[in-house]
Formats: C-alpha cells, structure tokens, sequence
C-alpha cells in the first residue's frame, strides 16, 4: 500500500470518527431531551397534587370548624366570627392553588426549555459531525490531488520565490 492509498484510508477513518462523534452526541442530548420531558411531566403532576391535596386541608379545616363550632351551639349562618374566618382560610387556600399552580407551570416551563436545549444541541453536534467529516474529506482530497499532480503554480515551489523575480 503506497503513500497516497494510507493517506486516503486515513481519510476515511477520520470523516467516519467524524460522523460517529456526531451521531453519539446525537444520542446522548436525546437522552437528556427525554429525562427532560420526564422531569417535565413530573412537574405537572407534583403541582396537581399538591393542589389536590390543599383543597383537601382545606375541606378539612372547614369541616373541622364547622363541627366545633356546631357543638358549641353556634348557628353557621349567623356568626360573623365564624364566617370571616371561614372565608379568610378559604382565600388562604386559594391563594396557596394558585401558587402551587404557578410553581408547577414555571417548572414544566424550565424543564420544556432544557428539552429542547438538549434537542437543538444533540442536531447540532450530529450535523457539525458531518460538516467536519467533508471539510476532512475535502480538505485531505487535495492535498492528496496536489501530491499527485506536478504543480504549475510558481509561488507553490514550482519555481523561482517572488522575491526572485524582482531581482531581489
């Protein structure tokens, strides 16, 4: 096997290492996109439970007021106290949905946005894999053309230096 035939297998060998960096990247940023999107649905269901389970405290509360406030023999509908603080852990409670709610949606928001961070990143490195695996290709082609072929050019050590020429 001469120079030239090396020179090309080696060519071939770097633009396939080239492509395969770049389809290894390509799957490991799927990898990550995917633990993404898990991490995404976990998010929302993280916050509808823990709505879930306010609502239910709530519930709680209420009944729990309720029944002492029966057993002191105090009519629901009639007592101020009894209202304004039913209605103030009412407010509380919805506030605190809302909250968990905006939590919820901020963090599907960040996960989404890593997602697709890992996503672009994966189709990225898969094409710069094979942009670098022709500018190999190119690139070694010609020399290896210019090793093969007798130079015209007389500034490629095909003939006298430039400064030569002036008379330099």
């Amino acid at each position: 096997m001469g120079g030239t035939e090396i020179a090309i297998v080696g060519l071939i060998i770097s633009a396939g290492a080239a492509v395969y960096q770049g389809v290894q990247a390509m799957g490991q940023a799927e990898i990550m996109e995917a633990g993404y999107r898990e991490q995404q649905d976990i998010a929302k269901l993280q916050a509808i439970q823990e709505a879930n389970d306010r609502r239910e405290r709530l519930r709680m509360i209420l009944a729990s007021q309720a029944a002492v406030a029966a057993s002191s023999g105090i009519q629901l509908d009639a007592s101020r106290s009894f209202l304004a603080a039913k209605k103030a852990e009412i407010e509380a409670a919805d506030r605190d949905v809302r909250n968990i709610q905006l939590f919820g949606a901020s963090q599907q928001r960040q996960f989404g946005i890593a997602a697709k961070g890992a996503s672009a990143s994966g189709t990225a490195s898969l094409y710069g894999g094979f942009l670098s695996a022709g500018g190999s290709l190119l690139s070694g082609g010609v020399d290896i053309y210019k090793s093969r072929t007798p130079s015209k050019n007389i500034f490629s050590g095909g003939g006298p230096e430039p400064q030569q020429l002036r008379g330099v």
